[in-house]
Parts: C-alpha cells; sequence; structure tokens
C-alpha cells in the first residue's frame, strides 16, 4: 500500500453513507496521503446532484452519488452513480497525475 501512496498514480476512495465523514476528516486523510506522494483521495457522499465532482483541496476530490451502501447490503449500490463520479473524477485528476502514469494503464 505505501508504494502505491507514494508513486502518485492513484485515486483512493472514502465513502460517508452514514454521515460520520466530516470535511475535516476526508482533509486530514488526504493530507496524509501527500505527505508521502502525490496520490488523490476521492470523498464520497451521498448527495441529489449525482456524478458532481469537485476539487476541494489539492489532493482532495469530492462526489455525490445518489446512493451509498453499508454492510450488509453492500450489494444494493448505484452503478451508474458510482460509475459518474469515478469517471468525472478520473477526467479531472488524470492530467495532473505524472506524465509517465500513462505508462501504468
Amino acid at each position: 500500500m505505501r508504494d502505491h501512496i507514494r508513486d502518485g498514480y492513484k485515486i483512493f476512495v472514502i465513502k460517508s453513507g452514514q454521515g460520520r465523514l466530516s470535511q475535516e476528516i476526508a482533509l486530514s486523510v488526504s493530507q496524509a496521503l501527500r505527505a508521502h506522494g502525490r496520490s488523490w483521495l476521492l470523498w464520497v457522499e451521498p448527495g441529489a446532484e449525482v456524478g458532481r465532482v469537485d476539487v476541494l483541496a489539492d489532493g482532495l476530490i469530492r462526489g455525490t452519488i445518489d446512493r451509498l451502501t453499508v454492510e450488509p447490503n453492500g450489494w444494493d449500490l448505484s452503478l451508474a452513480g458510482r460509475l459518474a463520479v469515478l469517471s468525472k473524477a478520473w477526467r479531472m485528476v488524470g492530467p495532473l497525475l505524472p506524465d509517465d502514469a500513462a505508462e501504468l494503464e
């Protein structure tokens, strides 16, 4: 995991489906990642505007999805919402990754 963080070619994802994750916590996690490399943190939470993605800080992106799942209902995910958020996050952050990141695909 440390190698993935140091490489800076990753977008790590956390979700706040039960409302327990504040922006301050998400920012702290992204800053901890950035202390070791150029990786990004995508913080996903439920919201009315499905697929909205915003850069909140260097290394932190927030995306909204129509519904997040928690165990034991992990199977009941919003595939369309998840794909919308992930693809928009990649389009936003991809150009900001190191030049040799394309070689990893």
